[in-house]
């Protein structure tokens, strides 16, 4: 089925799965049926990101550049399945336009005010208490006032709408209200930049701010829950602490940040010096 399928998208060409969404589309369908679709042109308005979130994270659809996509169908009449299938999607990005303007009439910094309603997690406070941490690392990690600007606003979009709706959005939509709201590139960055890198191999941060802002959200998320006990035991990690702790190693070596010893309690220093050891197999 996988090989049927990536034939198909390959006849079609021009397609991306950003989300990864390929592995679980082979295990929905048995009569392999590639198929082109597109929505009004209308929609293009929206951040792409935005666009290729909906696509992907509701329907398992795969990008195409514009306003194209390409999908796979269980079979069915093609006409019939392709009119049904742009119908939904068009439907998803109505919705999605609809809470995007909301969310821009509201404002990035009416969003931040909004954030002592919203817990972090249970026992570290809301994301007012979160921010007001993030402040106080960032200043003692270097930061300027962009830093520390960035930092205010770095969990706004945890009041969205829009990321309430699309959760993989978080940071990048953001950044994205930060920019519309007239905020420096420098703060929009950081921003967008706050979880990386996300994965063991993944990207940096590209900009100082970046750098400074993912460190200070690392070092809080791990003092904060070894804080609570939330340690992570054989292979259970539901805080993602082992790639916090990753995350910062690899933006102290290869990002050339300073990322001081007194900022980590000394659990967390001993857990986050178990990783580097990995990171540059040395003891």
């Amino acid at each position: 089925r996988r090989r049927q399928i990536v034939e198909g998208l390959d006849a079609i060409g021009g397609w991306s799965d950003p989300a990864g969404v390929l592995a679980e589309v082979v295990h929905l369908v048995e009569s392999v049926q590639v198929l082109e679709g597109s929505f009004d042109e209308r929609f293009l308005q929206l951040p792409e990101r935005v666009v290729v979130t909906a696509m992907q994270s509701h329907q398992r659809y795969f990008p195409l550049g514009g306003n194209r996509f390409a999908f796979v169908s269980n079979g069915g009449d093609r006409e019939v399945v392709r009119a049904g299938n742009e119908n939904v999607l068009e439907g998803r990005l109505d919705d999605a336009s609809f809470t995007f303007e909301r969310d821009v009439r509201v404002g990035v910094d009416s969003l931040a005010e909004r954030l002592g309603a919203i817990t972090y997690f249970k026992g570290a406070g809301s994301f007012a208490d979160k921010t007001e941490r993030l402040r106080r690392l960032v200043s003692e990690l270097g930061g300027g006032e962009a830093t520390l600007e960035a930092a205010r606003l770095a969990k706004a979009d945890q009041a969205s709408e829009l990321v309430r709706e699309f959760p993989d959005l978080e940071g990048y939509i953001g950044a994205e209200y930060a920019r519309l709201a007239g905020y420096p590139e420098a703060v929009s960055s950081a921003i967008e930049e706050q979880y990386l890198p996300d994965a063991s191999g993944g990207p940096l941060p590209q900009t100082e701010t970046g750098k400074v802002l993912a460190a200070a959200d690392k070092v809080d998320a791990l003092a904060t829950s070894f804080s609570l006990g939330h340690r992570p035991s054989g292979s259970r990690d539901p805080y993602g602490l082992r790639r916090a702790a990753i995350g910062l190693n690899r933006l102290a070596v290869e990002g050339g940040l300073m990322v001081p010893r007194s900022l980590l309690p000394g659990e967390v220093r001993d857990f986050a010096e178990e990783r580097l050891e990995g990171l540059l197999e040395v003891p």
